[in-house]
């Protein structure tokens, strides 16, 4: 795993996404397009466009990804 110092302009350590992340999730700008991507992805898992990820739904999506050990 690379290590990067903290600052350098051409890295983003896990520790500074976080920090970042953190500052941003109330802007309502930012989350303009992460609900949306949010709210398709829902929808893609709601097979029977219910509403609601049953587990069953929550289960073949995770199969699909190739997670085998549910």
């Amino acid at each position: 795993m690379k290590h990067a110092e903290v600052g350098d302009k051409h890295t983003l350590t896990a520790d500074e996404l976080i920090v970042s992340v953190g500052k941003q999730r109330y802007d309502p700008e930012l989350m303009k397009p992460f609900s949306g991507m949010i709210r398709g992805f829902h929808d893609r898992l709601d097979i029977n466009s219910d509403g609601y990820l049953s587990a069953e739904e929550y289960t073949t999506m995770l199969f699909q990804l190739g997670v085998l050990d549910l």
